[in-house]
């Protein structure tokens, strides 16, 4: 079915809010009664549309429809290549994860993908920032071949934080001009400007503190002295308070001087490091000491990173089908 601009909306705002009336959804949408029942009809017809109940209304008497997603009209599926293993996600068309696993070798993957063919809608693929195209394909070579013979629509993103970025916009679409910084186990980094992704990633992680790269001072290869599975790296640097400076006042002088240089409206940190109100705290700590003029209040937390991250790239999937269209993937 091809999808007006409006009718792509529709489905977006329906993921994100998971049910809305017919009024809010035209309001939301700037269109009249009529305009959204002439764009909503197909996608009844289609059952992609659900009118799934009534809510009473401000009107004596008078109830209104409530419209979802039909969590059952199909599936996103999402492999997310990482340094050891390859993480696959189905996602239902609602955006409920309802199947994770990993595995060393997509081939299992590959397989697992086709039990849930042919409802399978998109899939996205995340790889993550030091793992070139290249790389991946040298370390995986059957990946793409056995892709194609899904017949499979697919989307891939080289670097997973122009991802997260994608994904943070798609949630918090009023934010137009921001910085998002991921940390672990590297920087990784993202800008938008006037609602667009730049579509490459941004250079924050090579700024220079003290001589050396940011990306080369705070590592969790710089600061643990080693490298183990990301997950216990997360659990390592969370209990190892007496590191945090380390990680915090390079990164709180690096932010002041993008800052300094671009001004954003907002700065998102995410990262399982950052995702931790208390190392906020710290960190707001360390830009008082260097600068009284950072404005505070354009640091964001990530607040829905653990639960996005996990399934960003059956999101990637989504955003590939039922995006705006305002830049492309």
């Amino acid at each position: 079915m091809k999808l007006t601009s409006t009718q792509k909306a529709i489905i977006r705002y329906l993921f994100i809010q998971q049910e809305m009336t017919r009024t809010a959804l035209s309001k939301a949408l700037h269109l009249s009664n009529a305009g959204l029942t002439l764009a909503i009809k197909p996608l009844l017809e289609e059952k992609l549309v659900l009118e799934s109940g009534k809510i009473e209304t401000e009107r004596v008497g008078r109830k209104e429809l409530i419209l979802t997603l039909n969590e059952d009209y199909g599936f996103f599926a999402g492999l997310d290549i990482r340094k050891h293993y390859i993480y696959l996600d189905i996602m239902k068309f609602n955006g409920e994860v309802i199947f994770s696993t990993r595995d060393d070798d997509v081939l299992p993957l590959i397989e697992k993908l086709k039990t849930y063919q042919p409802k399978i809608l998109s899939l996205g693929i995340t790889i993550r920032k030091k793992a070139s195209l290249e790389d991946v394909k040298s370390r995986y070579p059957f990946l793409y071949e056995e892709v194609s013979e899904l017949n499979i629509p697919y989307t891939t993103y080289v670097n997973n934080v122009l991802a997260l970025a994608d994904i943070y916009s798609l949630y918090h679409n009023d934010d137009k001009n921001f910085l998002l910084v991921k940390y672990g186990p590297g920087v990784g980094s993202a800008i938008y400007v006037d609602g667009k992704g730049l579509n490459q990633t941004s250079e924050f992680g090579q700024m220079l503190y003290l001589n050396k790269t940011l990306e080369d001072t705070i590592s969790y290869k710089s600061i643990l002295d080693k490298e183990d599975d990301e997950q216990e790296e997360n659990e390592i640097i969370l209990k190892s308070k007496d590191k945090w400076p380390l990680v915090l006042k390079p990164l709180a002088s690096c932010l002041i001087s993008a800052d300094s240089l671009l001004g954003f409206h907002k700065i998102i940190l995410s990262g399982f490091l950052l995702s931790q109100d208390e190392v906020i705290n710290l960190l707001i700590e360390e830009i008082k000491k260097i600068s009284n003029s950072f404005d505070q209040s354009k640091l964001t937390i990530y607040q829905d990173y653990n639960n996005l991250s996990s399934k960003k790239s059956c999101l990637v999937a989504f955003m590939a089908m039922y995006k705006e269209e305002r830049y492309g993937l």
